[in-house]
């Protein structure tokens, strides 16, 4: 299955409709929106010299490839997009499944699906839909414009010569200056969505790079990469790490000896072609001085997966190796949090501290915890793919505002200072900091400076309120605070790592459960209509839509060319009004829906298959599925060959390659009407079931505000 973006038009006439008819937009109910931040609190954080409205958002990955995952990403409360890492290798053959969440978080896909020329046009689009979404007429508190600043963060991968090729290359030029993408979107609006053509939204689209580099990329070839992003491209810069800079036995160590993942086998020639740390801590120290003189920002992300040996059933046998996510990484990576935040000097040569984002099984439980230990953004992957998916996203920032206010903290500064108790020994670090800075440029401390300190260590608010307000000279307070806030969100990253890895609720013991199934089988109408597998699928693959229930006989015809000859066959039961299917445009087969549901065979296996338009059908020649010709009108392909119907005064007509046929269901009975042949006179058979079938599907797709539904600007369809 390859994924089909969607025409801007489509997108926005669910936003139009959905609201008001289902109270959904993209699926996502709106009671599950984020409301917005709580009066009297401000969760806002400078990021790359921007004010975003908070530090959570989705990490480059399932969640930010299509135009609808930012919409629902930016509906969920995430104000920091990491938009999912394009290379120049776009046309890899991804495994399939590719996805399984269903305790720690592994998965066999790494990289975009998309080729480079779509993604070029779907971040724009996002941009789009996210502005729409701020002035549509949805209910209160979902589009508060004092909420609304947010970022998308560019992903990049894998090597230098692939990121310098023009294709890539005018990618990032376009990321940069996206105004005649978006200006060709907005004209291309059809009628029924003028209203929408004058959406303004910012031509620079991004103003950071997260390198996410292959594992194994040697240290010259990531700083190279790096180098070419500030110097040439003159952009904002973060480089990814990866958890193999604590070393094999650590890393070993950890995961299996004080988590318990015995099961975990980690591989060890990972280790041995990954980045060292003492490569990593010079490098870093380089690029520091690199971005410094740019005048640009550079900082670090903590951090990838873990490759680790597939020992899961549910991947391909092809696949030797998976990469680890979710709860054993967090405890990984808040280490190596620790120990990088403790060994890379604050200052260096006069380059600001370093600025560090985090990734790595980030949950509502520890997503206070990260945004004390000073880090933005805060970004979660594979939390997002359980059930409630995009939803379970405001809870984060509910659970950080309730923790502000148990501390008296307004603000992510004062909560950073406050979390654990830290302000005090941390002001005392950066004071000794700031005078031996001071020293070497010739500026001499007041001589109440202690007092003063003590003072502002005591006082609520910022660390430049604080010692603004304790009566320090601008220019002390100016160089203090930012030390301030480093050694704080520093101590609190140490507290982190410590409890994370004393935690039980990382380990094994507590993640070895896997959901539930019931021992039957799904089947194209019907299930126990749990709806997991729509919020569990990032791409909103998975819809449902109402029909009509149907217990009906349906006879199979046999036409000869002189006469009909009716036989029984199995009645037509569809029990249930509530029905799912899966857009098959918006689904990549990542199995992500197969894990949560609790029948056997995976909606987007045994589901109605919709596509887009006709051509996707095509494309996907080993699937049979449906499509929307017009409203009223569905066409399809069912054992690999081809059908139609549409409704008319009557009843239905049906076509296939071979005769048309007319029928009705009356009594409980489909009944022929007359036919007509269409191509060679042959012994030819119709299952009158078939005409049933599509007939429900056909009325069930335009029963909700659906992705196949939208594609028409009649309401209707």
């Amino acid at each position: 299955m390859e994924l089909v973006p969607q025409p801007l038009a489509t997108l926005l006439r669910r936003i139009d409709r959905e609201p008001t008819r289902a109270g959904t937009i993209f699926d996502l109910p709106l009671d599950k929106c984020w409301r917005g931040t709580p009066a009297g609190l401000d969760l806002s954080r400078r990021f790359h010299g921007e004010r975003l409205a908070n530090t959570v958002g989705p990490a480059a990955g399932p969640h930010t490839q299509l135009a609808q995952n930012l919409a629902l990403s930016y509906l969920a409360g995430a104000r920091i997009m990491e938009l999912k890492t394009v290379q120049i290798l776009d046309e890899l053959k991804i495994p399939r499944p590719c996805i399984d969440a269903t305790n720690v978080g592994y998965n066999v896909e790494w990289s975009q699906e998309l080729k480079i020329e779509q993604s070029t046009l779907e971040y724009p689009k996002g941009a789009l839909l996210i502005a729409a979404l701020q002035r549509a007429n949805l209910p209160r508190g979902l589009q508060a414009a004092e909420d609304g600043a947010y970022q998308l963060d560019l992903s990049l991968g894998y090597d230098l010569k692939g990121i310098q090729s023009e294709r890539v290359t005018t990618f990032v030029k376009t990321m940069l200056d996206a105004r005649p993408v978006l200006e060709q979107l907005l004209a291309e609006l059809p009628a029924d969505l003028a209203h929408y053509r004058d959406l303004s939204v910012p031509s620079r689209l991004i103003d950071c790079v997260t390198l996410s580099t292959f594992h194994g990329c040697p240290a010259h070839e990531i700083e190279s990469i790096a180098r070419y992003l500030l110097e040439e491209l003159g952009i904002h810069t973060v480089v990814k790490l990866n958890p193999t800079l604590l070393g094999f036995e650590t890393v070993q160590g950890i995961l299996q000896d004080q988590l318990g993942y015995r099961d975990v086998t980690v591989q060890a020639h990972a280790f041995e072609h990954d980045l060292k740390w003492n490569e990593a801590v010079a490098m870093i120290g380089r690029l520091r001085q690199v971005a410094h003189r740019r005048g640009l920002i550079f900082g670090v992300k903590l951090t990838n997966t873990l490759v680790v040996k597939n020992h899961k059933r549910f991947f391909p046998e092809t696949e030797k190796e998976m990469y680890l996510s979710g709860q054993p990484l967090h405890v990984l990576s808040t280490q190596l949090l620790a120990k990088l935040r403790r060994a890379l000097p604050i200052l260096d040569d006069g380059a600001p501290p370093l600025a560090y984002s985090f990734s790595a099984g980030i949950d509502q439980h520890n997503f206070s915890g990260a945004v004390a230990a000073d880090l933005c953004p805060v970004t979660t992957c594979t939390d997002l793919l359980r059930p409630g998916g995009y939803a379970r996203l405001p809870k984060y920032l509910e659970n950080l505002a309730s923790a502000m206010r148990k501390l008296g903290c307004n603000d992510l500064e004062a909560y950073t200072l406050e979390a654990h108790g830290q302000a005090s020994v941390a002001l005392e670090h950066a004071r000794a900091l700031a005078q031996a800075e001071a020293q070497r440029h010739g500026l001499s401390a007041p001589a109440d400076l202690q007092d003063k300190l003590q003072n502002a260590a005591g006082r609520p608010g910022s660390p430049q309120q604080r010692l603004v307000q304790a009566g320090l000279p601008n220019e002390w307070a100016d160089r203090l605070a930012p030390l301030w806030l480093h050694e704080a969100g520093t101590r609190n990253a140490e507290i982190l790592a410590q409890s994370a890895l004393k935690d039980p609720r990382y380990a094994q013991a507590k993640n070895d459960k896997v959901p539930k199934k019931i021992g039957s089988q799904l089947a194209l109408f019907d299930c126990v209509n749990c709806d997991k597998c729509v919020p569990v699928c990032p791409n909103d693959a998975n819809f449902s839509y109402q029909v009509q229930p149907v217990s009906a006989e349906a006879p199979r015809w046999r036409f000869d060319g002189q006469t009909i000859q009716e036989e029984a066959a199995p009645r037509v039961e569809i029990g249930a009004e509530h029905q799912l299917a899966t857009y098959v445009d918006f689904c990549n087969g990542c199995g992500n829906c197969d894990v949560f549901c609790p029948e056997d065979g995976g909606p987007y296996v045994m589901k109605p298959h919709w596509f887009g338009s006709r051509e996707s059908l095509r494309a996907e020649a080993h699937l049979d599925g449906f499509y929307l010709e017009a409203p009223g009108v569905i066409g399809g392909r069912v054992r690999g060959r081809p059908v139609h119907l549409e409704a008319f005064a009557e009843g239905w007509r049906y076509r296939d390659e071979v005769i048309e046929v007319e029928a009705r269901l009356t009594d409980g009975r489909v009944q022929h009407l007359r036919h007509r042949y269409l191509g060679p006179v042959i012994p030819h058979q119709v299952e009158s079931g078939l005409l049933v079938v599509l007939a429900t599907l056909l009325q069930g797709i335009g029963s909700t505000v659906n992705p196949v539904s939208a594609g028409f600007a009649d309401p209707s369809g």
